[in-house]
């Protein structure tokens, strides 16, 4: 496999943006956390875990043959469906804020569109859209 060079602009920026997001996140949430979880940090906590998850599947995605995302286009849409239409099923389906757009299952909580984001996103470059 050959090696790609690292955009380090795109890089800097996702960062910065990324550091932007925790600094927002710990100021208006630091409160609340200490009312209901007797700790400032918790979702400082867990949008750092978020965010360095995020990082490594940055590398993962990055370091994958573009190739494989063309032959996953349709069996990754037609996923995308299936999840979409799954938040409708009683059970599986979970209302947060009003709306049912959550699927919970063994308590782990999946936003089906989410999925579909990227999967559109594949799409439209497979498509060259």
């Amino acid at each position: 496999m050959e090696r790609h060079s690292i955009d380090y602009s795109l890089l800097i920026t996702t960062l910065l943006l990324m550091a932007i997001g925790i600094m927002m996140v710990y100021s208006s949430s630091a409160i609340l956390a200490q009312d209901v979880y007797h700790n400032s940090y918790y979702f400082l906590k867990k949008e750092v875990i978020f965010m360095v998850m995020g990082i490594a599947m940055l590398f993962v995605c990055r370091s994958i043959d573009y190739h494989l995302y063309y032959k996953l286009t349709y069996p990754l849409l037609f996923l995308s469906i299936l999840l979409l239409m799954l938040v409708f099923i009683p059970g599986l389906g979970h209302r947060a804020g009003g709306a049912q757009r959550w699927i919970n299952v063994a308590g782990f909580t999946l936003q089906p569109s989410e999925v579909a984001k990227i999967s559109v996103i594949i799409f439209m470059a497979y498509t060259k859209l």
